[in-house]
């Protein structure tokens, strides 16, 4: 064990030291204090026990009356209301790197995986399994539902460091969940939430604890039951799904400027006479909104209805392309647009207004498949949670705690199935061609013939008034979402179950004289999750699209049922191959196939076919920690002590070694990549061990001296020792802390700690597998001048031979197939946390009329060295281009041709970032009693106001490492510098209400735009704007203890039920409020 003797010995020497106070200190001692104790306890930060107002670190304690009087409902709402901690929380399972329903603790935005979570004290398991499409770096991060809010005696946030104390992860600080372990009686506890009138959610609690074998020991369970209803977006009323304002990417008048506009402005671009559809003004000008308000973005390029292109070129956004022939945008000869508004059916298509995008437009025609997407997705979840704690005897207990949880979670609006026929995806493929050296591909455009039989007469009527004929073929572009999943049902479902295990046994003993407590136990946790999926298997969709005129019956009908010399124009197989087609997935026997009409959205009558194509799919990933551990504290023999010192020194020694370990599990179907867009998904697995030893001492340095009525040293260090499969790393913190009580009214206190975070299992240990990414390639003319460092970037596209002013990336618009997953090589993130803050907490006679004050303010400084992120291709493009330095080592995770187009990368996590971080951390609080304030005799009971702020000072980070790059955001309106929140509340009787508002700052909207063109953003009315304004939101509640056993809360947010459109806030800010909520609670005790 490697502990910094040198300063231990330092400080030895301080306390043999004499000093003039020691007689006042022998005369004093005598005396018994007559004011109430205040009763020390262990406190996040330390694992001494400690006075919790006497800190040498700043922390808010959020006790569980709080969480019971403002209907908290679940653990995570008390911190979402904490200025600069919050939490992540996912409202949907696409493809995200949360679970539907899951919520993570994350000081300061810094990362979830940088906020330690503890329950007890006690690390918890992870909730975030390795899978195909979860994200990396949050995967030790604790899912806070499995935290049963009934049971929250108070919990505490530390936003400082802690890897000292508790070990690897606590850069951001550490959320410590205190549960109540010993209960007598039973308490039933019901809420409603009502989610803005579009669902109502309840949630039900039971909690029932008695003491058993004539008092020696305690048993307590409670059993959580929540239902959240699934919210789609076309249940959503107009403030959160917003068709009528909002910024547009470009203004297509200048592409330096981007433009905020409301319906009915008049577009400023003269456009091409294809665009106009009789809806252009006498300038050939069209306005927003004018079929019918629609400016919402949509993929134009790929309908879902279909477009039928001449080429397969298909960028109808794209303002620059028009002329003669204008089907590289995908018109017909006749300069229309076309899409199948029925089965088989085609009609004029309005393309809408473009932006810039060039595979999107403006409040086109077509159907708005946002419409279909989950809002919130829906789940159901079950708790049980328990303690057991026996005495063995007066000296000697065992204990013992679970908790489990199990969850189903649903999306059916999911679209991560959905894929598309784009030319832009059809590469040839010499594995996939058939007989007659034809390499088609699902994913290419999805060729038309003239002579199709699923063609209406309207349709063939309208190719032959654009030239076309028998024997001419077409290709028709789309976006699938009808396959699967389907619109309604048969979506992405998650189950997950949580079990976590606690045992151990703790007491006192005596040793060579001195008083000592002990803890030793072990926990054993997994997490488990098994995702579901709709899945197309490519092969059979491509024979259901191979279709003809069965000659035996003269219906249209799958070619494989009626040729016998059918070869899969998908793979090239003869039949004899399709029993082993894809790991065991053939074609069937011919009359299992159904023609499949590609043309038109959601013809229902493909319903056999897609039941012949589809299928569902399963995969899921599994997350298991081991700990064990041991303690030893008490106070240090006489020997150590002296006069000089305002008491004994108290210590702890120990240890903890705890094992990580993580599985990905792929589906059959992925594994043999038989699926639509299809590529091998293989499965991934690893661990790692964390070992490590710890000490930690508190050192009371002097004692009732002016200015100085209390000083004490708090020190710890740890060593420790983390193994992978690839490395093992050593690495050694400490937290050297300062608390000085100058008098009964301020104290100051300081912190300087070392800290260290280990790679999580999901940047380890994530699977490699394919994925699609598009990005905004920054080379592109419409991007080369964007970014934080336009003149590295445009200056590095040149040295890379691309031409920035004529360059045109097809990644900006359709995605590119590469690589993701983890990297087992990571090393441990390094940082620093330093703290200072003073607290006021006045008793002068003269202010005890006016009330109770106090105030505490701590500035806090996180600097982080060499902290894993995941990067897209887009921030590896961005980093390779905007770098001082070209090439450089982010270049070599992607490669373009010869023209300078993207065609493959490489993404993943790595050791490569710099983050500095500063912040000021406020509270200050009043309280009085109305009574007395306004002398009267009858008392109205109590009144408190209590305002917590956060002032960021600085947030310079560089993705890339290097200092040169380093960018802070520091009064962005993305990154505001102040967050605040006021609260109000007076208790009566039985009766507490309160009122809170929240406050956000503004900022820069983009300050490296602005700063390079002072009218990059362009008003409602046409007037430069650089900067967002300010905003807050309120809240009210009232709780009501009818007895001590009947309870009722209720919690409104958004009381007044704004939108984002009032007076008070900038309409060009885009504020969108989900509306009025309302929680309301009953608990009965008994």
């Amino acid at each position: 064990m490697k502990i910094d003797f040198k300063l231990i010995m330092s400080l030895l020497i301080l306390a043999s030291l004499t000093s003039f106070q020691a007689t006042a200190q022998e005369v004093e001692v005598e005396e018994e204090d007559e004011d109430e104790v205040v009763e020390e306890v262990v406190v996040t930060g330390s694992r001494i026990a400690r006075d919790p107002n006497e800190l040498a670190q700043p922390i808010t304690i959020i006790s569980g009356e709080e969480y019971r009087n403002r209907g908290y409902t679940n653990a995570a709402q008390a911190l979402t209301d904490l200025p600069g901690v919050g939490t992540v929380n996912s409202l949907s399972g696409d493809q995200s790197g949360l679970s539907a329903g899951q919520q993570i603790a994350a000081n300061f935005d810094l990362g979830s995986d940088r906020t330690l979570t503890l329950v007890n004290g006690r690390r918890f398991v992870g909730s975030q399994v390795p899978g195909s499409f979860v994200s990396a770096g949050s995967g030790n991060a604790v899912d806070l539902n499995n935290i049963p809010a009934a049971l929250i005696d108070r919990v505490e946030v530390l936003p400082v460091g802690g890897a000292a104390v508790y070990g690897a992860d606590a850069i951001a600080g550490v959320i410590n969940f205190i549960l109540k372990d010993d209960f007598e009686g039973a308490e039933f506890n019901i809420n409603q939430y009502d989610y803005a009138g579009m669902e109502t959610d309840s949630q039900m609690n039971f909690t029932v604890g008695g003491n058993f074998a004539g008092g020696k020991g305690n048993v307590v369970l409670n059993a959580q039951f929540e239902s959240i209803g699934q919210v789609f977006y076309d249940q959503a009323n107009d403030r959160l799904y917003n068709c009528e304002s909002g910024f547009f990417f470009r203004n297509p008048a200048d592409t330096g400027q981007q433009m905020y506009a409301v319906a009915g402005t008049v577009y400023p671009l003269t456009l091409p006479e294809s665009w106009h559809f009789g809806k252009a003004n006498a300038q050939g000008q069209r306005a927003f909104g004018d079929n019918g308000g629609n400016l919402c973005p949509t993929l134009v390029s790929n309908p879902v209805e279909g477009l039928l292109t001449v080429y397969g070129y298909n960028e109808v956004g794209d303002p620059n392309c028009f002329g003669i022939p204008n089907y590289w945008c995908g018109a017909l000869p006749d300069g229309n647009f076309y899409t199948f508004d029925a089965p088989g059916n085609l009609a004029i298509m309005d393309p809408g207004v473009p932006y810039g995008r060039y595979y999107y437009t403006r409040g086109s025609s077509i159907y708005d498949i946002q419409k279909n997407r989950v809002l919130r997705s829906g789940f159901e979840r079950r708790n049980l949670t328990g303690f057991l704690n026996y005495d063995l005897n007066d000296s000697n207990r065992f204990y013992m705690d679970f908790f489990t949880n199990d969850y189903f979670a649903e999306d059916d609006g999911s679209s991560s199935s959905a894929h598309y026929s784009d030319y832009w995806f059809g590469y040839a493929d010499s594995d996939n061609c058939n007989a007659g050296g034809n390499c088609y591909s699902p994913l290419a455009s999805i060729p038309i013939s003239f002579d199709d039989p699923f063609l209406t007469p309207n349709s063939r009527a309208i190719l032959q008034a654009n030239g076309f004929g028998t024997g001419d073929t077409l290709y028709m572009q789309r976006l699938w979402v009808d396959l699967a999943p389907t619109l309604r049902g048969d979506g992405f479902d998650n189950e997950s179950n949580v079990q976590f295990y606690t045992t151990g046994f703790e007491g006192e003993f005596s040793l060579m004289g001195l008083d000592l407590e002990y803890d030793t136990g072990f926990s054993w946790g997994e997490t488990r999750v098994i995702s579901n999926e709709p899945f197309v298997v490519a092969a059979r969709w491509a024979a259901a699209l191979d279709y003809g005129i069965n000659p035996n019956t003269g219906q249209i009908d799958c070619k494989f049922n009626y040729d016998p010399d059918y070869q899969l124009p998908a793979t090239g197989l003869q039949d004899s191959d399709y029993s082993t087609l894809g790991g065991g997935v053939g074609l069937g026997s011919p009359g299992d196939c159904a023609p499949f009409n590609p043309m038109g959205f959601n013809n229902p009558d493909n319903a056999a076919a897609k039941d012949y194509f589809t299928g569902n799919t399963s995969y899921g990933g599994t997350i298991n920690q081991q700990s064990y551990w041991g303690q030893v504290s008490g106070q240090l023999p006489a020997i150590f002590q002296s006069g000089n010192f305002g008491g004994p020194i108290d210590f702890v020694v120990g240890f903890d070694n705890r094992k990580e370990s993580a599985e990905y599990v792929s589906d059959p179907m992925a594994y043999f990549a038989v699926t639509i867009r299809g590529s091998a998904q293989k499965g991934s697995g690893g661990q790692y061990k964390v070992k490590s030893n710890f000490l930690e001492l508190s050192i009371p340095l002097v004692e009732d001296l002016p200015f100085a009525e209390e000083v004490r040293l708090d020190y710890g260090t740890r060593t420790l020792e983390n193994a992978n499969i690839s490395r093992t790393n050593e690495y050694d913190v400490s937290a050297t802390s300062l608390f000085w009580r100058i008098n009964s009214d301020f104290a100051i206190r300081a912190s300087d700690q070392t800290t260290t975070k280990s790679p999580n299992l999901l940047d380890l240990y994530g699977p490699r597998n394919p994925t699609f990414q598009q990005a905004l390639d920054p080379c592109d003319a419409r991007y080369v001048d964007d970014g934080d460092f336009p003149a590295n970037r445009r200056a590095n596209c040149i040295a890379d031979g691309i031409d920035p002013d004529s360059f045109r990336s097809f990644v900006a618009g359709g995605t590119v197939q590469g690589t993701s997953g983890g990297n087992p090589n990571l090393l441990d993130e390094q940082g620093e946390t330093t703290s200072f803050g003073l607290v006021f907490t006045p008793t002068y006679d003269f202010l005890e009329p006016f009330g109770n004050f106090s105030l505490a303010v701590d500035l806090i400084e996180i600097y982080l060295t060499d902290y894993v992120t995941t990067f897209s291709l887009q921030d590896f493009m961005e980093a390779c281009y905007d770098a001082a330095s070209f090439p450089n080592n982010f270049c070599l995770n992607f490669q373009r041709d010869g023209d300078g187009q993207v065609i493959d990368f490489q993404v993943g996590a790595g050791n490569s970032g710099v983050i500095d971080f500063g912040t000021y951390v406020y509270r200050l609080s009043w309280d009085h009693n109305i009574a007395s304030m306004l002398g009267l005799r009858r008392d109205l009971g109590d009144i408190g106001l209590t305002w917590r702020g956060y002032q960021q000072t600085s947030r310079n980070q560089a993705d890339s490492g290097d200092p040169e790059d380093l960018v802070d955001r520091t009064g962005w309106a993305s990154d505001p510098e102040w967050l605040w929140d006021l609260n109000a509340a007076w208790s009566f009787n039985n009766l507490y209400a309160y009122y809170q508002v929240n406050f956000v700052d503004g900022g820069w909207i983009n300050k490296s735009q602005t700063d390079t063109r002072a009218d990059y953003y362009l008003g409602v009315n046409g007037q430069p704007i650089t900067q967002f304004d300010s905003y807050w939101t309120d809240l009210v509640g009232v709780a009501y203890n009818y007895d001590d056993k009947l309870s009722f809360t209720v919690r409104v947010n958004n009381p007044l039920d704004h939108d984002g459109s009032e007076s008070r806030y900038q309409t060009e800010r885009g504020l969108s409020f989900v509306g009025r909520t309302i929680t309301t609670s009953f608990t009965y005790r008994f």
